[in-house]
């Protein structure tokens, strides 16, 4: 049976009328915490009902940290807000209407296939972005995307699970020694984005090889993948070795990499001291090294060569969402972001902006100012656009636009240390305006950064906890 679609109107109690904010990640959830509901009508739509606090989302895939401890559900941040778990999958411009599915496995008695729209007289495009494949095959059927903490839920599972299988009584040693841990970062040559750590725990299922693969890629930010590699390094290092210790010997982690250097973006003292870091971990860092394909159990290098793995994850940078890509507006080229002006109004076709319809974070690109799709940026253009249209909705002229001011790049090494460059990238005499730090106090500033950007006083007292319960009694290895 199918239902007829059924139609929400603009709000008339509300004097500036109605706000719809697409997504709950960074810059929508900043919107929704600080926007005036008695001047809008808000409405959040969104196929997930809480936020995730993505700078330690590699750190619960591990166990350093539970799930509970960087998510935040989002009706809890403005009552007065109304919240609709769903997908958006298409947008009338002209109309000012969204088209919307549910986001739920079974939508009740309405069925799960009943649509419905939803009228705005404001919108607000926060929806991020997937994971760019780049065209290699395989990647979805046999890999793991981490963007989410079901996917770190899973991976971290199946990290346990190919510890459980090496141990069999029915590994040969031939097997074992085979054993290996492999971390490659594809990254090809796009513009610095901010993407979520990718690795793969590799084994082979089959009699005649049993190897661990810890696989990368990604597309420039650094912020992610380096720290997810020296996580796992930690966690082999504090946790495995004691439970799993006749596996050790044959444990490698490796990384590759299509640029000629990793850690691009930072001060080349820093990239120098992370290279000895890794060297001394016993990492191999393999550069200029492309992928081909990925099939069940193995990748496939452009040479040729095949590396056999368990568990593939995949982070590669960011590539459009089916919501953008329905767009007809103005995109970049190569990114397909879709293009904002300095006030983050959504670009027509012909470079216009759009009175009332505004796109932020990972899908956006500001037109001739490029900003990296970090965690950073998207919050911090949330914050202006929050602050942007309670202006308006006090009819205060605000005539100064979004203006990035970057707050420093960070990237965990391994054994409570870390790198910190204060230089910004976004700034051509960035080089000459660096402060640099590395090693132990780096890492505290890396922790207490990350505590104090956390969202909510739950948060802030969950995370440290599970940071001293990992350190008294170490990483849970459970799987369930």
């Amino acid at each position: 049976m199918v239902h007829p679609q059924r139609r929400w109107v603009t709000s008339i109690g509300k004097p500036r009328g109605r706000l719809v904010i697409l997504g709950s990640g960074w810059a929508g959830l900043k919107i929704l915490k600080g926007i005036n509901t008695k001047d809008y009508d808000v409405v959040m739509i969104s196929p997930r009902n809480h936020f995730v606090f993505t700078p330690l989302l590699a750190s619960t895939a591990v166990g350093t940290l539970e799930f509970r401890a960087i998510v935040e559900p989002v009706r809890i941040h403005n009552k007065d807000a109304a919240y609709y778990q769903a997908w958006c999958d298409g947008v009338d411009l002209e109309k000012k209407e969204l088209v919307c599915q549910p986001a739920l496995p079974d939508a009740g008695p309405l069925g799960t296939n009943t649509k419905f729209n939803v009228a705005f007289d404001k919108l607000i495009i926060a929806v991020g972005a997937y994971s760019n494949t780049f065209g290699v095959p395989g990647v979805v059927e046999n890999g793991f995307f981490l963007k989410e903490i079901d996917h770190a839920r899973r991976l971290r599972a199946r990290i346990i699970e190919c510890f459980e299988l090496a141990s069999e009584p029915t590994t040969s040693d031939e097997d074992k020694l085979k054993l290996s841990f492999q971390r490659q970062r594809h990254m090809p040559t796009v513009s610095t984005s901010l993407s979520l750590p990718s690795w793969e725990v590799d084994q082979r299922e089959s009699s005649s090889a049993l190897n661990y693969t810890v696989t990368s890629l990604t597309s420039g930010s650094p912020n992610w993948v380096v720290p997810y590699q020296n996580i796992i390094t930690d966690f082999i290092k504090d946790d495995l070795t004691k439970l799993y210790p006749q596996l050790m010997s044959k444990v490698q982690i490796s990384v590759y990499d299509v640029a000629e250097k990793i850690l691009g973006g930072f001060d080349v003292k820093l990239q120098e001291y992370a290279m000895k870091k890794f060297s001394r971990d016993g990492i191999k860092i393999k550069t200029k090294t492309f992928i081909k394909e990925v099939q069940k159990h193995k990748i496939v290098l452009k040479d040729g060569s095949e590396i056999p793995f368990g568990a593939l994850v995949w982070a590669t940078g960011i590539t459009e969402t089916p919501l953008t890509k329905s767009l007809d507006v103005t995109k970049d080229k190569r990114t397909q972001r879709v293009i904002t002006d300095d006030f983050l109004r959504l670009l027509r076709k012909d470079g216009t902006p759009m009175q009332d319809v505004y796109a932020l974070g990972d899908c956006a690109m500001i037109k001739d100012h490029p900003l990296p799709a970090t965690a950073q940026v998207a919050a911090q253009q949330g914050t202006w656009l929050k602050k942007h249209l309670n202006d308006l909705a006090k009819f205060k002229e605000d005539k100064q636009p979004f203006t990035y001011h970057h707050a420093g790049s960070m990237v965990y090494t391994g054994s409570w240390k870390a790198l910190m460059d204060r230089g910004d990238p976004t700034d051509p005499k960035h080089e000459n305006t660096r402060t640099n730090l590395s090693g132990r106090l780096a890492w505290l500033i890396w922790r207490s950064a990350y505590l104090t950007k956390s969202v909510s006083a739950k948060n802030k007292a969950l995370i440290p906890m599970y940071w001293f319960l990992t350190w008294l009694f170490g990483r849970d290895i459970s799987k369930f």
